[in-house]
């Protein structure tokens, strides 16, 4: 068994965003990637940066690989459609992700490549291409053990997090604090909150690296609230509460610039380094790989 790595291939949220201001973090939208010694690879996500995954492999080798679809919103889809391996005979392809009220996960790619929009079928696709139905529980990819649990989004949004190893790994992909809707001082509401919020830490509690939504900072999130996307000081004060090791800001709203995106790491790294925890926050950078 060999380490466990997570690369970055897609950070950015909603739409891509290529530009001068965004050359150190990149302008590809959502996808990671979990790679270990083992023959399988998990990827989240199938956002633009697939594409720039997929150009990355080495295409003479058949491939088994496993998409692990957070939801079906553009800019976690948009990229599978350019995804090489799917066009090369021999190759596997398991996508797995929840049903939204309308559609499940394989109507909504094949949805996607409809003639109308895309000159390719998911029927015409050459690779050996499946498709697995995620809720919330536990199932196994290879040697990998994954658990599911749902966010707060405004469709059906899974995150997921992975054990291998002896090594604990967490992907919240898009993900809203529960809040009262009502803003008022309900104590039945508040409750049912507070109780929906701990269940997200006790999903991540203890996972040596954490991938989490932090689009908005705490000035900007009140115009967006309801958007279904965290903060970064509610995704610190998140990893501070289930002893993350490690906090990989991610989903970066398109208008956060590289500049931007580094003063929110020192800041955010001196916050906690002052209170005395150990926590390490770093920004997900495209082409950036660490050990989990």
């Amino acid at each position: 068994m060999g380490e466990l790595q997570v690369r970055f291939w897609g950070v950015r949220g909603s739409i891509p965003v290529p530009g001068p201001a965004t050359v150190k973090y990149g302008g590809n939208t959502s996808c990671i990637e979990l790679v270990s010694g083992e023959p399988e690879r998990i990827v989240f996500d199938a956002g633009t940066g697939l594409r720039v995954l997929g150009d990355s492999l080495d295409l003479s080798k058949k491939q088994n690989i496993h998409i692990l679809i957070s939801h079906p919103h553009w800019d976690h889809i948009n990229g599978f459609p350019f995804f090489t391996p799917i066009y090369i005979p021999g190759n596997r392809i398991t996508v797995y992700g929840p049903s939204t009220f309308e559609l499940t996960m394989e109507e909504v790619i094949n949805g996607q490549m409809k003639y109308s929009y895309f000159p390719v079928r998911t029927a015409e696709l050459s690779a050996d291409l499946s498709f697995r139905e995620v809720g919330a529980g536990e199932f196994s990819v290879g040697n990998f053990h994954v658990k599911a649990h749902q966010l707060n989004h405004p469709v059906t949004c899974m995150g997921y997090r992975v054990s291998y190893n002896g090594k604990q790994f967490a992907y919240l992909g898009d993900n809203e604090r529960y809040y009262n809707v009502y803003n008022d001082d309900d104590p039945e509401v508040t409750q049912v909150t507070a109780e929906m919020n701990e269940r997200l830490v006790e999903f991540v509690k203890g996972v040596d690296t954490l991938v989490s939504d932090s689009q908005y900072t705490p000035a900007e999130y009140p115009s967006h609230q309801g958007w279904g996307h965290s903060t970064t000081h509610d995704v610190v004060n998140l990893a501070i509460r289930a002893e993350v090791k490690k906090l990989f800001f991610f989903h970066h709203d398109p208008l956060r610039t590289d500049e931007e995106l580094d003063f929110l790491v020192k800041h955010y790294n001196e916050r906690v380094r002052a209170r005395g925890y150990g926590l390490v926050i770093d920004a997900a950078r495209e082409g950036a790989s660490f050990p989990v």
